[in-house]
C-alpha cells in the first residue's frame, strides 16, 4: 500500500513467490479497501482526540491567568467556571484593566451570540459598547459551552465587580442591546436590575422577519410587506409606533399565519426592537457595529478548529489587539460634519407622510384617534 500498487500488480507480485497461495484480485481489492477505511477512521479519531477540550488543562490555564496584572494592557481572566460532573461544561471571560475603562463612560452595553463566532461548538460571546460615532468598542471576550443564564450572569457580575474594584465605578447601564437570547436578557436583569431597557438588535429582528415572510407570505406581497415593516423601526415621536403598528396590522390582516408569528415573537416576547423602545436620552444604537466587528474577526481568524492551547493564546492576543485600535479619546469624540447638519435640516424640513396611505401622518393620527380605519 505504501508503494501505491494496484490490486492487479499486487497479485502479479505475489504470484512470483512459490511458498504462498495467491489470492484472487477481488480478495486483494477487498483487503486494500478495509485497510484504507481503517486508516481514515484512525486519522479522524486522532484529529477528534486532539480537538477534545481538556478541563484539567483549561482549568490550569484559567487559574494561572486569573490574577489581575499590574500592567493595565495585559489580558487576564475576569471570571471562569468549570463543571466536572456527568455533563462537563465550562465558561470563562477575558479582558484588560484598560478595556474596562470604556464601561466607566458607557451608558449602553452590547452583547451578541447569534453571529455564531464559535470555537469547537462553544459560543464566543463578545461584550462591548458603542460610541456615539456608531463604532463598536469591545470590552470582554467570553466563552460558554452551554449558553446558560448562569454563565452569562457570572460574566456580567464579575464585569461589574471588576469595574467597581479597579476603577471605583458602579456600573449602571441604561440600555442592553442584545440578540434576543432569553438567557442573556435574564442574566442582565439579575445583575443590573429591572431599570435598564433591554432592546433587541434590529438586524436580528429584520433577518428573522425576512425569513418568515419568504416562508409564509405569497411572493407578490413580500416586497410591499417588508417595505412597510422596515418603516416600523423609525417612529418619529412618542406614540407614532403604536399608530404605525395598527396600520401595519390592519393592512396585512389577511396574512394570518405571518401575523400570528409576528405578534408572538416581536410583540409579545420581544417588543423592544424599534427606536422608541428606549427613552429619548438613551443611546439609539443597534448591534450592527458589533456584527461588523464579529464578521471581521471571523474573516481574519479561524477559531473553530483550534486546539485548546492555541485558542487560549489566540483569544488573549485578540483581546490585546483591541487595545491598539481603540482609545478613550476616540470613544468620546463625536464626529459631526457639515453634511450631517445639512442632512438633519433637510429631514426636519421634509413633511412626514404615513407610509400606509396617501394622507399626511398627522391626518392619520387624527383618524386613528377617532376609531377610523387608516386603510
Amino acid at each position: 500500500m505504501s508503494l501505491h500498487l494496484r490490486p492487479t500488480n499486487i497479485v502479479k507480485c505475489l504470484s512470483q513467490k512459490s511458498d504462498i497461495v495467491v489470492p484472487s484480485k477481488e480478495r486483494v481489492l477487498d483487503y486494500v479497501n478495509k485497510q484504507l477505511k481503517h486508516r481514515i477512521l484512525s486519522a479522524k479519531k486522532t484529529v477528534t482526540e486532539k480537538l477534545e477540550i481538556s478541563l484539567l488543562e483549561l482549568g490550569k490555564w484559567l487559574a494561572e491567568h486569573s490574577k489581575v496584572p499590574e500592567n493595565e494592557h495585559k489580558p487576564y481572566v475576569i471570571s471562569y467556571s468549570l463543571n466536572w460532573g456527568s455533563s462537563p461544561n465550562f465558561s470563562f471571560a477575558i479582558t484588560t484593566k484598560h478595556l474596562l475603562k470604556f464601561i466607566v463612560q458607557a451608558k449602553n452595553i452590547v452583547a451578541d451570540t447569534t453571529k455564531k463566532l464559535s470555537w469547537q461548538s462553544c459560543s464566543v460571546l463578545v461584550i462591548g459598547t458603542t460610541a456615539r460615532s456608531n463604532i463598536f468598542y469591545p470590552i470582554c471576550l467570553g466563552v460558554s459551552s452551554t449558553e446558560s443564564k448562569r454563565d452569562f450572569e457570572m460574566i456580567f457580575k464579575n464585569l461589574k465587580d471588576n469595574v467597581l474594584s479597579l476603577h471605583s465605578h458602579c456600573m449602571k447601564p441604561s440600555v442592553l442591546v442584545c440578540d434576543g437570547t432569553p438567557n442573556i436578557q435574564d442574566a442582565f436583569r439579575a445583575v443590573f436590575g429591572p431599570e435598564p431597557v433591554i432592546r433587541v438588535c434590529w438586524n436580528v429582528v429584520k433577518d428573522n422577519v425576512e425569513t418568515k415572510v419568504e416562508e409564509l407570505v405569497e411572493r407578490t406581497c413580500q416586497k410591499q410587506l417588508l417595505d412597510d415593516f422596515y418603516l416600523l423601526q423609525w417612529p418619529q415621536k412618542e406614540g407614532d409606533f403604536e399608530t404605525l403598528l395598527q396600520a401595519f396590522l390592519s393592512r396585512y390582516a389577511n396574512h394570518k399565519d405571518f401575523l400570528a408569528y409576528f405578534k408572538q415573537e416581536w410583540l409579545d416576547k420581544n417588543s423592544n426592537w424599534h427606536f422608541r423602545a428606549a427613552k429619548p436620552e438613551h443611546p439609539k444604537d443597534n448591534n450592527e457595529a458589533l456584527g461588523i466587528f464579529i464578521q471581521n474577526v471571523k474573516d481574519n481568524i479561524k477559531l473553530k478548529g483550534l486546539p485548546l492551547s492555541v485558542f487560549l493564546e489566540v483569544a488573549s492576543s485578540l483581546v490585546n489587539k483591541w487595545l491598539k485600535s481603540n482609545t478613550l479619546e476616540s470613544y468620546t469624540a463625536v464626529p459631526i460634519e457639515f453634511d450631517d447638519w445639512k442632512e438633519a435640516i433637510e429631514i426636519v424640513d421634509t413633511p412626514y407622510t404615513n407610509p400606509f396611505c396617501p394622507f399626511s401622518f398627522s391626518y392619520c393620527c387624527c383618524l386613528s384617534r377617532n376609531m377610523t380605519h387608516i386603510m
